[in-house]
């Protein structure tokens, strides 16, 4: 039986993210009075702990999936600061863009930890958690960029921004691998899954899923690096999307 939760408050202001840690019982929240708040759900969602040091809107909180004592998060202020559990301050702060940062997601597999992030600038950057150095900015998208996901599963960043586009691109060279226009208006959301190789896609107009594939030229498969996706509609049948190879 599910039970709504009216206790995790944010002094009334909107709630922008929530982040569910993978081992403990512990869910984080961002909102707009600037706060990061970890509520324990053994406890009777007891608001446990209180992080402190945005100047503007929470936008997004994400736990880092290798270190799952750090999480990182996005806010209007136009940083991306990176936290443990137990402080209440940041451990640092990563600051490049020039407005509001909408989305955060780390970058794992690798020898080092990066993390990714999208803005209202239209632009994506990759920093290296170790040097806290910008390393690559992405550009490609013509307005703010909403959502950004690492997937777990294939080396790919899946952006998506208010011009109506999800982008996919190379997560080693940052390429830009396809471009996808569904036609529902504004995408927001971007959800991946471990041990899956979909994504999906929340929209102004509904949610898409998509199944990422590489593929060569004559339709084969893992030959050269050209991505294909398959949207399925709410009915469950498959859509053509603009851009790439399209397995229908």
């Amino acid at each position: 039986m599910l039970h709504c939760c009216s206790c995790c408050r944010h002094n009334n202001q909107l709630s922008r993210s929530i982040a569910m840690h993978p081992v403990l019982p512990y869910v984080l929240t961002s909102a707009d009075d600037k706060l990061i708040k970890c509520w324990d759900w053994s406890k009777n969602w007891t608001c446990c702990q209180v992080f402190k040091g945005h100047s503007d809107y929470v936008m997004q909180v994400v736990f880092n999936p290798v270190d799952t004592n750090s999480f990182a998060s996005a806010s209007r202020d136009c940083t991306v600061k990176v936290w443990s559990l137990g402080q209440c301050k940041p451990n640092f702060t990563l600051e490049g863009h020039r407005k509001c940062v909408n989305c955060v997601d780390y970058i794992t597999g690798g020898d080092r930890p990066f993390l990714v992030a999208g803005a209202d600038d239209g632009l994506i950057k990759v920093w290296d958690c170790q040097t806290k150095l910008c390393v690559h900015t992405v550009q490609g998208h013509a307005h703010h960029v909403t959502a950004i996901a690492f997937h777990p599963e294939l080396p790919i960043i899946v952006s998506a921004s208010e011009e109506g586009t999800i982008k996919m691109w190379d997560a080693t060279t940052y390429r830009l691998e396809n471009t996808l226009n569904y036609g529902m208006e504004r995408p927001w959301a971007v959800g991946v899954l471990k041990g899956s190789n979909r994504v999906a896609l929340g929209f102004d107009d509904g949610v898409s899923l998509a199944k990422i594939e590489w593929v060569d030229q004559a339709g084969g498969q893992a030959k050269d690096n050209l991505l294909c996706a398959e949207a399925i509609d709410d009915e469950g049948k498959a859509t053509v999307a603009a851009g790439g190879w399209v397995v229908v």
